[in-house]
């Protein structure tokens, strides 16, 4: 499939990104030390929680604290300045330009149903009358008599806005039962109902899918999610994994975020069922 102009932007954003920054001096980065507080989106948290217990074998003298909450606690903690850096997991918008990204990978967001539903394909439309409330029963798609019950999560979640923007619906219209906790929780309420539908991370989907077999992918208009589909650009949800600073970071945050973005990390990435930016 041909890859739009859409993603052709991003991949060129990523890749001028990743010229950012130039490595300090080897004796410098031997002596860094200082602490780093590290907020915002629970997807990315657990891999850059992970990339800080390296970092800090690498440098004894460094602290870093990764606390997960979402998306707009990251961008929030950034502007007043609570944290050393923000994790947010989508692309800033135009009115969030007062601070840097610094993208660390990739991840998409899908919807997902119960490994024992049969379905397996929904269109745009369709989606948009499951999350407005305008449909009840799966028995309007798929001809199986059974109660439809939608998952939302939290407004603050990159994940709700992103499929605000794909649905063409505004947050405030979007209905469902509310469930604001993490993509885990998500995922447990939908493998326990054969009737409920959510949105969650890929990388989070894709790994209790393939341990659990308790939930499924379903594809968007025909273009399943799968790392292949992300890469190519094809499939019409891909995020970026940013980290976000307000102004210049410091030097322990550039040289944080250097590694985050480095061939060090690569496989690390990879074992959150992320996908590098090196395309």
């Amino acid at each position: 499939m041909m890859v739009t102009s859409k993603h052709l932007c991003l991949l060129v954003f990523l890749l001028l990104s990743l010229l950012t920054f130039s490595p300090l001096p080897a004796s410098a980065a031997e002596r860094l030390s200082g602490s780093l507080l590290i907020t915002g989106s629970e997807t990315m948290a657990p891999l850059i929680a992970e990339m800080a217990k390296s970092f800090e074998r690498l440098h004894p003298g460094v602290t870093i604290t990764v606390q997960g909450y979402n998306s707009a606690r990251g961008l929030s903690d950034t502007r007043s300045g609570r944290n050393s850096l923000g994790m947010v997991s989508r692309a800033l918008k135009e009115t969030e330009r007062d601070l840097k990204a610094f993208p660390v990978g990739l991840d998409a967001i899908c919807f997902i149903v119960s490994g024992n539903s049969s379905v397996k394909n929904m269109t745009r439309a369709e989606l948009a009358q499951v999350f407005t409330g305008k449909a009840s029963n799966w028995k309007q798609f798929t001809g199986r008599d059974q109660p439809l019950k939608a998952i939302l999560r939290g407004d603050g979640r990159s994940s709700t806005k992103i499929v605000s923007e794909y649905l063409q619906i505004p947050v405030s219209q979007l209905k469902g039962i509310l469930i604001p906790a993490s993509s885990a929780i998500t995922i447990k309420a939908v493998a326990k109902n054969s009737g409920a539908i959510g949105y969650v991370s890929f990388g989070e989907a894709y790994r209790y899918s393939s341990r659990q077999g308790k939930i499924r992918m379903i594809a968007l208009d025909g273009r399943l999610p799968t790392k292949a589909s992300i890469v190519n650009g094809s499939y019409p949800l891909i995020r970026v994994l940013n980290l976000v600073a307000k102004g210049e970071p410091t030097p322990l945050a550039r040289e944080f975020i250097k590694y985050c973005r480095s061939k060090a990390v690569a496989d690390m990435v990879q074992a959150f069922d992320f996908i590098n930016l090196d395309l």
